[in-house]
């Protein structure tokens, strides 16, 4: 296995820890914080890092106070849960477009989030935009974080191309939603669990939403 970085384990926190194995799965030796250490992540070192991870369930965590607005959950179906949001497909023939929950209780701002969260959102937006523009194809991607009518913070990751319903203006707001017949929504969902991979922290459903 390639040489990685991770946190010092004395004083590592739990979204600390989440972010290094985003970075390290999105990009094997990237160094994501100033605070982490160069090591080995193989042998007795990952069994070590393997071993603190099963040791930090939700139900421990902060996180686990988290209550996605009911507004979002109706957006549409989970797709599955990364070490910080919880991600939805809107369901919308019109767009391909996605939506990340950091689940974080309370947060209205990405300011708002601690910084070790806002730079493991980062990481995650920009997963899931490539995972998001390899599967579309698009043109271009629109990545929004709004809250004026859902306070709760979320991020909008739609897929934009010219000629489509909203071209080139923003999406929000324009025309009816078109609801996704059952296999285009099923293609969808799979091409991003697949595209996300090892960065699906719980699997889609476990928690009973969608």
């Amino acid at each position: 296995m390639k040489s990685g970085f991770v946190l010092s384990v004395a004083g590592m926190t739990h979204a600390k820890w989440e972010m290094h194995k985003l970075c390290v799965a999105v990009h094997p030796g990237f160094v994501c914080a100033s605070s982490f250490l160069p090591v080995s992540l193989s042998g007795h070192n990952m069994g070590a890092i393997h071993s603190m991870d099963s040791h930090m369930p939700l139900t421990s965590h902060p996180l686990a106070a988290f209550r996605l607005d009911p507004r979002l959950e109706a957006d549409g179906p989970v797709v599955a849960d990364l070490p910080l949001s919880h991600v939805r497909l809107v369901d919308d023939a019109r767009f391909f477009w996605l939506v990340l929950v950091p689940r974080r209780a309370d947060r209205v701002e990405i300011m708002d989030l601690a910084p070790e969260d806002r730079a493991l959102l980062m990481e995650e937006i920009s997963a899931v935009s490539g995972v998001l523009k390899g599967v579309s194809g698009c043109a271009k991607l629109n990545v929004a974080a709004l809250g004026n009518m859902v306070p709760q913070l979320h991020v909008h990751i739609v897929a934009r191309n010219p000629g489509d319903a909203a071209w080139p203006g923003p999406v929000f707001g324009v025309g009816e939603r078109e609801k996704l017949d059952e296999a285009t929504r099923a293609a969808r969902l799979d091409a991003i669990r697949k595209g996300l991979g090892p960065l699906v922290l719980l699997p889609a459903d476990s928690r009973g939403q969608g």
